[in-house]
């Protein structure tokens, strides 16, 4: 029997006994429809918080009095007894620092915002150092962003993100007009391009002002962030360890202790993030596998019975010169199609699935052509592991005890 008549053979059988095939198959339909899905969506949610959560380059990095993001909530409750970094820490790491290409800073209030009868409340005001946009990868829409010389005069200039561009300036280029950030009036120089949501909570509800100006209006007692930007991502390491070890200087903590404040990179946070996913793809896979061991099982006591069922048909095909080994892959054939039918519903009911957590969650699903070739090879591997010992039993008849069975 030939590549394509085994093949065949096998398609026969499952579409004369569509019930029994459908049992056959549930196992393996289960098991892979879990892993796409999973994996799709885990990987979807990945990229997603590399792109909108870890909004930092390969070579920059955060200094924080609390962490971007912890799967530990006791961190948190740790880090709100640290002091917290402050415009003087900003100002002595510039002075002092000498790895580090450039160090910028950010802080932020909530205040009201009005353009002519229109108004936002509670709206997050950002003042940030005039390098802040490049390192953490903001995109201008139209207009420029603040100089260094914005930041040094105290200008009142605002940059606006695109929920206040369209509700306060629906109809009218904001570029050149002005806006009032707690009654006091600001001209606008700028707009950013959209840059959506995270979990459902848009990055676009806020206005951003020279961080000088900020606390010009509101103070200078405010908590910040600094954001630094090494050499390079070769350099980040260093770049990182001069922060960490100027910071424990300034604070005097000494050899053995732990630090007082955060550093994140972007790839803290992702890392973070795939420990928190880890235990969650940890538990669907082992269920995921027992639904495979449990369709595997099933599809080899069912080639046992096909076995016993066909032994005339075996003794028949040996004794017209058929050899053992083309009874042993004519069987491993159609247990490798078998599952690899089962393995294609379930990578289609997987991306459907994936598709729909897409468009019911903030997650993408990252639908890429790896994962449905990895459920095609788990499928496949999954036929040759259970389907080996009934093609091996078949291999082994007799023909003259094959001929003789009634």
């Amino acid at each position: 029997m030939s590549f394509q008549q085994a093949i065949l053979s096998a398609l026969t059988a499952l579409a004369g006994q569509k019930f029994k095939t459908f049992l056959t198959l549930l196992g393996i339909i289960i098991g892979i429809t879990t892993l796409i899905t999973v994996v799709s969506v885990i990987e979807g949610a990945n990229a997603y918080i590399a792109d909108k959560v870890a909004n930092l380059g390969p070579d920059v990095f955060q200094l924080s009095q609390f962490p971007r993001i912890s799967p530990n909530f006791n961190e948190y409750f740790k880090a709100a007894k640290w002091k917290g970094i402050e415009y003087e820490d900003y100002v002595y790491l510039a002075d002092k620092s000498k790895e580090t290409l450039r160090i910028g800073f950010s802080t932020r209030v909530t205040d009201l915002l009005k353009y002519r009868q229109e108004s936002m409340e509670n709206t997050s005001v950002r003042g940030v150092t005039a390098n802040v946009i490049d390192m953490e990868r903001k995109l201008l829409q139209d207009g420029r962003f603040f100089e260094a010389i914005d930041d040094e005069r105290r200008r009142q200039v605002a940059v606006l993100g695109t929920d206040v561009v369209e509700q306060l300036y629906s109809n009218t280029d904001p570029i050149g007009r002005k806006i009032f950030i707690g009654g006091r009036e600001f001209t606008i120089i700028g707009t950013l391009q959209k840059q959506g949501s995270v979990f459902g909570q848009s990055r676009d509800r806020f206005v951003m002002i020279p961080a000088l100006t900020l606390f010009k209006i509101y103070g200078q007692r405010h908590r910040i962030s600094i954001v630094c930007q090494a050499p390079g991502e070769a350099r980040l390491a260093s770049s990182i360890e001069e922060i960490r070890h100027l910071m424990r200087l300034r604070r005097r903590i000494r050899e053995g202790m732990e630090d007082t404040f955060s550093i994140s990179t972007a790839e803290t946070v992702i890392g973070i993030y795939r420990t928190i996913t880890s235990g969650f793809f940890l538990v669907t896979t082992v269920i995921a596998s027992i639904s495979l061991l449990v369709g595997g099982v099933v599809i080899m006591n069912i080639m046992l019975v096909n076995v016993k069922e066909r032994t005339r048909e075996i003794g028949i095909r040996k004794a017209m010169g058929a050899r053992s080994r083309d009874i042993l892959m004519q069987f491993l054939l159609e247990a490798i199609t078998i599952c690899l039918v089962g393995g294609a519903i379930g990578i289609f009911l997987g991306l459907g699935l994936a598709v729909m957590v897409e468009h019911l969650t903030p997650f993408p699903a990252s639908l890429r052509i790896t994962v449905v070739m990895g459920g095609f090879l788990v499928s496949s591997l999954v036929g040759v592991f259970f389907g080996i010992y009934p093609a091996y039993r078949a291999a082994q008849l007799d023909p003259i005890d094959a001929l003789r069975y009634e």
